[in-house]
């Protein structure tokens, strides 16, 4: 081989290698950008799950809800049936003490002659 055979063969080795190194550097900066693409898609998708969350704290699961209503349901229904039978005894002993004066009445007016006129 000539010198000249060797040099050219040289040089096409470094235009190739040349080529291979560009070919490569462009191949790193894609993998670079779509990382970072990949790195912001991941990033958003992480503060939507923490707002998720944060908006899933707001809410109460329906097993405690179910727990919490059937005893305040039980509650009302205790003092419902306590103020209707203190309703039912007032009436009863209202009604009690009128008859009772009413009759105590009609029998001062019968035995003791009443007001006169």
């Amino acid at each position: 081989m000539t010198e000249r055979a060797k040099e050219e063969l040289r040089r096409g080795y470094i235009d190739l290698k040349d080529h291979f190194d560009a070919l490569w550097e462009e191949r790193e900066k894609r993998f670079a950008l779509q990382n970072g693409t990949i790195d912001r898609r991941l990033e958003g998708l992480n503060k939507l799950r923490q707002e998720l969350i944060a908006d899933r704290e707001q809410f109460v699961l329906r097993t405690v809800y179910d727990i919490k209503t059937k005893w305040y349901d039980e509650w009302c229904r205790g003092v419902d049936e306590k103020l209707t039978t203190l309703n039912t005894r007032s009436i009863t002993w209202t009604t009690a003490i009128g008859l009772f004066f009413t009759i105590l009445m009609i029998l001062l007016k019968v035995f003791w002659g009443g007001v006169s006129k």
